[in-house]
Formats: C-alpha cells, sequence, structure tokens
C-alpha cells in the first residue's frame, strides 16, 4: 500500500512538473518574524492574499525600531555562547595534552591553533549600540 502511495506522488510530481516546471510540493522559504529575525517556513495557501490578511497586516505594522533592541542581545547571546563554545574546546585539547604528554601533537597542534585564534576573534568582537 505504501509502495502504491508512493507511485501515486511521484507521478503527480512527474506531471506537475511537465505542467508547471514545479514539484507542486510546498516549497521552503525565509522570512522575518516578529522579532525581526530570519526564519525558515514551509509555504502554504492561504484563503486570502497578504495584502488583505489582517494578521500580516498587523505584523508589518508592529515592526520597528524596538525590534533592534531584542535583536542585539539576541546576536550578544549567540556570540557568547559561541566564545563558551571556543573555550571549552581550547580547554579540553589543552587537558589532553597533559594528560597524554607524549602523545603525536601534529593534528592537534593544528586543532588547538585554530580553536585559540577563533577564541581571540571572537574575544575581538563587540556588538556596538550604534542603532540605539
Amino acid at each position: 500500500m505504501e509502495n502504491l502511495i508512493e507511485v501515486i506522488q511521484e507521478r503527480d510530481r512527474v506531471v506537475n512538473q511537465l505542467e508547471t516546471g514545479k514539484t507542486g510540493e510546498p516549497f521552503e522559504y525565509e522570512d522575518t518574524n516578529i522579532l525581526g529575525m530570519q526564519e525558515v517556513r514551509t509555504a502554504e495557501e492561504h484563503a486570502e492574499p497578504e495584502h488583505l490578511n489582517p494578521e500580516v497586516i498587523r505584523r508589518k505594522k508592529m515592526s520597528g525600531r524596538w525590534q533592534q533592541y531584542y535583536l542585539k542581545r539576541w546576536e550578544e547571546k549567540q556570540l557568547r555562547h559561541k566564545r563558551w563554545e571556543a573555550n571549552e574546546r581550547r580547554k579540553k585539547l589543552k587537558k589532553l595534552r597533559e594528560i597524554f604528554p607524549d602523545a603525536d601533537y601534529d593534528n592537534w597542534e593544528e586543532d588547538y591553533h585554530e580553536v585559540k585564534q577563533e577564541s581571540e576573534r571572537l574575544k575581538n568582537t563587540n556588538i556596538t549600540d550604534e542603532n540605539f
């Protein structure tokens, strides 16, 4: 039964592609949410067009400079997390080096220097209050 469903879906996909050039399946696109962040959404059919939909109109009216406050804090949070991950990786490599001092460090040295450079780069990155 499952094979039959797959065959029918494949047939419909091929027919749509021949007729319209598209598969007819919902596609994903990037859109801005209420906080101004980019998110991936799946396309779906709507009863009314976007410019007549009251919910979409309300969401567009609410967007503005107030979103910058939250976006800035979100970016800072992401930056702190990346910095923390880089530091944890550096600590782990340093600890392994202490535990296994006679090990072959050819690959480890490259990882250690990459992590250290990434950590230094993140440490020097600042988010400024240019929008406020």
